[in-house]
């Protein structure tokens, strides 16, 4: 496998007269500065090695981590190093900089029974600037599983993560003879890296989840669902399927639901509001606003999105005291009202302190025979201190729609400028300060860079394979408004 190093050169330009200029119309012209490149060798031969890698893990210091599901893990520093990681066939990438690389390398181990199951192994993996030597050292902690880290490792930061374990809490009793198992424990527990390679246990909190059907001969943990993360340090994650009522209700079997939590970088667990269950003396009646989708995280602030049972979406905000950790009292409040249309797929990781923005679709103003969910209308909204700000509306037009499903590929943050990825859809959207344009042959483009007046994308990254069994060379091309 050949890793090779490009600097892109600003010298394509796409010419723009209108908001949405014809595809034919556009001039494309792409250059870039060959920098490096690498040659990676494995042990032994093997056909699919190289082939369709992630990018990640990365650090926002120019570091990366690439995951090839063939079992091999390559760490990349800023300068072009490229470092084969030993003994990683089983492993996921946690946290990438430039001289460290945190890895879970059982990850993928095979066991016959979660009690078997052995404990998450981690190993610190570290380097120099401009070697490709590295050296390596095991983490010791107590946790069968790792809720998922942010994508992006904040290198100015504590480097922390949360175990998950599935625990057998025995049976319940109505009081006579009969028993009953309706939950496991789930442990939690809070974990800060430090610098000679061991952790700092900061907390931990147990809730009960719906139990295995046999514990014995059960094969799955906890299901938890990363939400989003704060370049703090802040994290947001679900736990499915907890148990309402902690006390035995007689024979009947308990409610479960699930509820979010919010962690700041202090190891303080805060359920969020709006998943909480209200007990009254009648039947239970279930809160129907869970969390959704985060739009923002930090240690003291959390803005998310919540469904009621009737799809009705809206957008909540809540704070929490840096000094106690508590929810603020009066704090919660209800921006639903601030946004308008339906939220698009956006990256679960806010850089505090940096703008943080997300975009809606309107799906009530479609085009003439275009699918019901779809929609012309796209809004830029930006989170701002005392809640949420439109900053401007784009119409698409010519037949073009987007959906709900849309992917945020790629977001300036200082402009607002994204690269809207359509599933299936015939361009990617370049959404800028003019308008928004089509890109011209990039159904099957990721998105890579993005400002107001200037794009890059890797064009073919969804190519099919050739009849030769090769994948095609990446096509990379870099647009440049001119003449706006």
């Amino acid at each position: 496998m050949k890793t090779c190093l490009h600097r892109l050169l600003p010298t394509a330009i796409l010419s723009l007269s209108s908001l949405a200029q014809p595809l034919s119309a556009q001039t494309m012209y792409d250059k870039s500065q060959y920098v490096d490149q690498v040659d990676v060798k494995i042990s032994q031969p093997y056909t699919p090695f190289g082939n369709r890698l992630e990018f990640n893990r990365y650090g926002d210091d120019g570091s990366k981590c690439v995951l090839d599901a063939n079992g091999v893990l390559t760490w990349i520093g800023n300068k072009g190093e490229v470092r084969l990681l030993p003994d990683s066939s089983k492993a996921i990438p946690l946290f990438v900089t430039n001289t460290e690389c945190l890895v879970w390398v059982n990850r993928f181990v095979d066991y016959n029974t979660y009690p078997d199951r052995p404990d998450a192994q981690l190993r610190l993996y570290r380097s120099t600037p401009e070697s490709n030597e590295v050296t390596s050292q095991d983490v010791s902690f107590q946790g069968k599983e790792i809720i998922a880290t942010p994508q992006v490792t904040t290198t100015t930061g504590t480097l922390t993560f949360v175990s998950a374990t599935r625990k057998d809490n025995g049976d319940e009793t109505d009081g006579g003879d009969v028993t009953f198992n309706y939950s496991d424990d789930c442990e939690l527990r809070f974990y800060r890296l430090t610098f000679d390679g061991g952790v700092q246990f900061i907390g931990s909190k147990t809730v009960q989840i719906k139990n295995a059907d046999n514990f014995d001969t059960n094969t799955n943990g906890p299901e938890i669902l990363a939400l989003g993360y704060g370049s703090d340090g802040s994290m947001t994650f679900k736990v499915i399927n907890e148990r309402v009522q902690p006390q035995f209700k007689g024979t009947e079997a308990p409610d479960y639901e699930d509820r979010t939590y919010w962690i700041d970088n202090q190891g303080r667990f805060l359920r969020v509001v709006e998943s909480q269950a209200t007990l009254t003396a009648a039947p239970l009646v279930i809160d129907a606003k869970p969390c959704s989708r985060v739009l923002f995280v930090s240690n003291t602030r959390l803005v998310y999105e919540h469904s009621t049972t009737a799809g009705v979406t809206g957008i909540q905000e809540q704070r929490r005291s840096s000094s106690t950790g508590n929810l603020m009292p009066s704090s919660i409040k209800d921006l639903t009202a601030s946004v308008k249309g339906t939220t698009l797929d956006i990256w679960n990781y806010s850089q505090v302190g940096v703008n943080r923005y997300f975009y809606t679709v309107n799906t009530s103003d479609e085009v003439a025979g275009a699918p019901d969910d779809t929609g012309t209308i796209i809004r830029t909204y930006r989170v701002t201190s005392n809640g949420l700000t439109e900053v401007t509306t784009t119409t698409l037009t010519g037949g073009l729609t987007i959906s709900p499903a849309t992917m945020t590929g790629t977001v300036n943050t200082t402009d607002g400028s994204a690269l809207l990825a359509v599933e299936d859809g015939d361009a990617l959207i370049w959404l800028h300060a003019a308008g928004y344009t089509a890109l011209p042959n990039s159904s099957k483009a990721s998105a890579l860079f993005v400002t107001n007046d200037q794009a890059v994308i890797w064009e073919n990254a969804k190519a099919p394979v050739g009849g030769n069994g090769q994948i095609p060379n990446a096509i990379v091309k870099h647009y440049k408004q001119v003449g706006t």
